[in-house]
């Protein structure tokens, strides 16, 4: 069966990535997919960080024998522009001062949002990423195969996903019908608590809701299911900070129903759910909020992320692959899993570079310094795609026997990936950190 897929629109959407990929990548919410990041903003540090991180372990693909090969693939879409245009520049090819009076696009959009810049998002004005949908809808990403799920996760009071979901819901819809599959959402409301004192502000959030709910009726006939999150007092966080949100992770969330908790939970009762009808009536579609928290507790989930964040922090701070090296019983202290896979690592790596002068010693300094690196570089290590949630590194008998190693076969890694002892390195450093996460 092919991988499920996850849609995620805006800012928001990808909040809600970032915690399903944060339980998906520690074990918690197990279920193969990949996922689709649609805004015309730039990505969010942290999930750029996962995608790269997951694209490291490509090369294991038939290397890693088990069942279902968990790591999903992160694949973002942006318009197709230079990323410094403005909107009137993307509708009508002219720059706004350019345009007569009497130009049609000045009967939709005001002269404010023709100068903005496709590079900074569309706040909170869905008629601008409406009339740019075409660029999305008919990329090779969004293409179907198959009879896999598809969850799409976005807000309907935004700029990006106000304008977008019910197009996009509309248009994978007919797609997932031609293959047997179907389309269901995630669709997120008054969410957070504005504190602008511009009542307009608040005025276009409510207009955009009332908008997006009264368009999804029209295509419902093609949406098997769907979630509703915000509205409702416990439903709310505070007021949002998406320059932050585009930098770093938050913290953990304190309470069960969070909304971005809940829309983590609801995408994978979602992807699933095995139920195939359907109510006729669009309301009865909807998901409650219970059946979605019965798929993991948020007090087991955040030890599990602790523990698993530790353990990770362990092989760098603990130098492990180091203790290896120089250890002359590796097999009997470390235990066979870990060494089997760095070995397997070392001659995957050898082989696909016949003649190297590189040697297992010098291989294995290089695959300590790769873990390193990959985890905690303050700039992009994966480290920073994770709440911080306090805490010193796992002991070593937790690496010793707690992980549970994945046996790799040598022979079927991709050589072209491992030619180079760095990037080899580098990627192997991976595989453990997924191993020790996971």
């Amino acid at each position: 069966m092919s991988p499920h897929i996850i849609v995620a629109v805006g800012g928001t959407g990808q909040l809600v990535l970032q915690q399903y990929l944060q339980l998906h990548l520690t074990g918690q919410l197990l279920v193969p997919f990949r996922a689709v990041v649609i805004d015309t903003d730039r990505p969010n540090r942290p999930l750029s960080i996962l995608s790269r991180f997951l694209d490291l372990l490509r090369p294991f693909d038939d290397a890693v024998r088990q069942e279902n090969v968990p790591w999903p693939r992160v694949e973002f879409l942006r318009p197709e522009s230079s990323g410094h245009d403005e909107v009137a520049t993307a509708l009508t090819a002219q720059h706004h001062i350019d345009l007569p009076a009497t130009h049609p696009v000045r009967a939709l959009f005001t002269d404010e949002a023709l100068q903005q810049q496709v590079r900074d998002g569309w706040f909170a004005r869905p008629a601008l990423s409406a009339a740019l949908a075409s660029n999305y809808l008919e990329s090779d990403a969004l293409r179907l195969t198959g009879k896999a799920r598809v969850v799409v996760v976005g807000s309907l009071i935004g700029g990006t996903g106000g304008g977008l979901l019910v197009p996009l819901i509309a248009h994978l819809g007919e797609e997932a019908h031609r293959h047997g599959s179907d389309v269901r959402a995630v669709l997120f409301g008054e969410w957070f608590t504005s504190t602008s004192t511009v009542s307009s502000d608040r005025a276009r959030l409510v207009s955009n809701q009332i908008l997006g709910l009264t368009a999804l009726r029209e295509v419902g006939h093609l949406m098997h299911s769907f979630a509703l999150v915000g509205g409702h007092p416990d439903e709310t966080t505070r007021e949002r900070n998406p320059s932050e949100e585009k930098e770093r992770v938050s913290l953990w969330p304190t309470s069960s129903t969070h909304p971005i908790w809940l829309g983590a939970l609801y995408i994978h009762h979602l992807l699933v759910s095995t139920v195939q009808s359907r109510p006729s009536r669009f309301e009865a579609r909807q998901v409650e909020r219970t059946v979605a928290q019965r798929q993991v507790a948020l007090s087991e989930a955040r030890s599990i992320v602790e523990v698993k964040l530790k353990r990770a922090g362990a092989l760098c701070k603990r130098d492990v692959i180091l203790r290896m090296r120089n250890d002359p019983w590796a097999q009997r202290v470390w235990g066979q899993g870990l060494c089997q896979l760095v070995s397997a690592l070392w001659t995957g790596s050898a082989r696909a570079s016949p003649g190297t002068t590189v040697t297992r010693h010098t291989f294995m300094s290089e695959l300590q310094r790769a873990l390193g690196s990959l985890w905690e570089s303050p700039s992009d290590g994966a480290i920073n795609a994770f709440p911080s949630l306090g805490g010193s590194a796992a002991p070593l008998v937790d690496i010793r026997g707690a992980i549970r190693w994945p046996y790799v076969q040598h022979d079927a890694l991709d050589r072209s990936s491992f030619a180079d002892t760095t990037e080899a390195a580098r990627r192997g450093a991976a595989m453990i950190l997924w191993s020790a996460l996971y």
